[in-house]
C-alpha cells in the first residue's frame, strides 16, 4: 500500500480520487510517474464533450 505522500494530487483536484479511486500522479523516489490526463470540472467531472475525437492537447 502506498503512504498517502506519494500520490500526488494538484490542488482542487482531490475530486478525481474520491469520484474515481483516481490519481494523477506518484512520487516513487526521485520520480514521479504521471498518468493519463484528461480535462475535469473542480467537482471532478468531466467536461462536456471531453473523450474520443477530441483536439491534442484537451
Amino acid at each position: 500500500m502506498r503512504k498517502p505522500e506519494d500520490i500526488v494530487f494538484p490542488v482542487g483536484q482531490q475530486a478525481l480520487y474520491e469520484q474515481n479511486r483516481y490519481s494523477p500522479a506518484v512520487k516513487s523516489g526521485d520520480f514521479l510517474f504521471v498518468s493519463g490526463q484528461v480535462g475535469s470540472r473542480e467537482d471532478g467531472s468531466a467536461e462536456p464533450g471531453a473523450g474520443a475525437g477530441d483536439p491534442p492537447g484537451i
